[in-house]
């Protein structure tokens, strides 16, 4: 795959880079916040081989796979080129698209670790009611302090994303 490629197909689908407001990734997702979502080529962007899907609402999400990283990297490098990638807003996000975007960008972060500590305590709890592990081992306390971790310091994790 020719990643510097597939940024620049991908910045022309979706309006240049003008039109992109802000830029991250996950694990398998471009995801754009961009000043004008009906700029984007929904159909044209699902025809590349390198996209296995697109999804639009408040944020344009497009799914690459395990290549997402170097799709980002060279779509940052491009529009790092691009010396009119700043456009003004063409019109204002609506309170609640906003609040939405606001609410997603915090939270997006931190769901691999309530995730991992829900997961981890599920498996407490079945080897529990197996007998292969009781809640006074010092094993069982442990990772019940671990898989608990990510619930109790919540409020410090949203302050470190919403910063």
């Amino acid at each position: 795959m020719d990643h510097l490629n597939t940024g620049r197909t991908i910045l022309k689908l979706v309006g240049e880079a003008g039109n992109i407001e802000h830029i991250e990734h996950c694990s398998t997702r471009l995801r754009l916040s961009l000043y004008d979502n009906a700029k984007v080529e929904v159909s044209d962007l699902k025809k590349l081989p390198e996209v296995m899907g697109v999804v639009t609402y408040v944020q344009c999400q497009i799914v690459i796979g395990k290549d997402v990283v170097k799709v980002f990297d060279a779509i940052r490098s491009l529009m790092a080129n691009d010396a009119d990638a700043k456009q003004k807003p063409v019109t204002k996000k609506k309170w609640n698209a906003w609040l939405i975007d606001f609410v997603i960008s915090i939270f997006q972060p931190l769901i691999p670790a309530i995730a991992g500590g829900g997961v981890l305590k599920s498996i407490l709890i079945i080897l529990n009611m197996a007998g292969w592990l009781t809640k006074d081992s010092s094993t069982y306390q442990i990772l019940d302090c671990i898989g608990t971790a990510p619930i109790y310091f919540l409020p410090l994790l949203i302050a470190i994303t919403t910063a």
